[in-house]
């Protein structure tokens, strides 16, 4: 176990987490539906904001990167975070779907999805989360599941408030380390990483 603080974000709204352990459930319905915006907000432990409003400048699908410019909830400086493997398949789905708009995920009007709109298919879904409560679960698998320091995990939630985290931010070993915590917590929510247990041991 990394560390013992429960997720706290001041910013956010009430987080009503799902447990960890029933994610990849959600994410099956997710992805079985089409609701790419809803799983790319789980496997990228972003805030609602930060997938509705994405443009396609920020992302770097070679790199597998995205710069965020402005955290439009925050009004702050932007950050860099990691893309793992599974949230990339379904942006190379998304660009080839792209519009005009310069957004990621536009809805079908061309304009930006509200949030209102990602919780109402959640509930259509049966997904009894809110989106911003994804972030919480994160935060409770990388506590109890991971052996990531508390600053990485702070990074990959885009917690930049503190000198010390904008100083790890900038640092490009935590920067990696972060990469590996997503893609892990990727291949935890996708199921993937039993199945390839699974595989090893026949």
């Amino acid at each position: 176990m990394a560390f013992t603080e429960r997720f706290v974000d001041i910013d956010g709204p009430p987080t009503h987490p799902l447990p960890f352990a029933a994610l990849d459930a959600a994410l099956d319905k997710m992805t079985v539906s089409g609701a790419f915006t809803s799983a790319v907000l789980v496997l990228t432990t972003c805030r609602s904001d930060e997938v509705r409003l994405a443009t396609w400048d920020e992302v770097n699908l070679k790199s597998g990167t995205r710069t965020v410019m402005v955290i439009p909830m925050k009004a702050e400086r932007g950050h860099r975070m990691p893309l793992s493997a599974h949230p990339l398949e379904i942006l190379h789905q998304a660009r080839e779907l792209s519009n005009q708009s310069g957004l990621v995920f536009p809805s079908a009007h061309g304009c930006a999805l509200s949030d209102n709109t990602i919780s109402k298919l959640l509930r259509d879904l049966g997904v009894e989360a809110v989106p911003h409560g994804f972030r919480s679960s994160f935060w409770d698998w990388a506590a109890e599941c991971s052996d990531a320091p508390r600053e990485v995990c702070e990074l990959a939630l885009a917690h930049v408030n503190s000198n010390k985290v904008r100083t790890a931010s900038r640092r490009t070993n935590l920067f990696e380390w972060c990469r590996v915590l997503i893609e892990d917590w990727s291949k935890f929510v996708a199921g993937s990483a039993d199945r390839e247990e699974d595989q090893s041991r026949k």
